[in-house]
């Protein structure tokens, strides 16, 4: 089967399949990392909170 050519992340359908991907990943990882991800979410949203 040929490769799956990736969704239009420009439509609602790409939108939500490469949430539901990344969704995926996300739950896939170790709790490490996945500690890691979330405290580098945090530290991005204070520095954006801040301006």
């Amino acid at each position: 089967m040929p490769p799956r050519k990736p969704y239009n992340p420009n439509t609602a359908y790409g939108r939500r399949k490469r949430r539901e991907e990344a969704q995926k990943y996300y739950d896939s990882l170790p709790p490490e990392k996945q500690r890691e991800i979330d405290d580098w979410k945090i530290g991005c949203f204070l520095v954006i909170k801040q301006n």
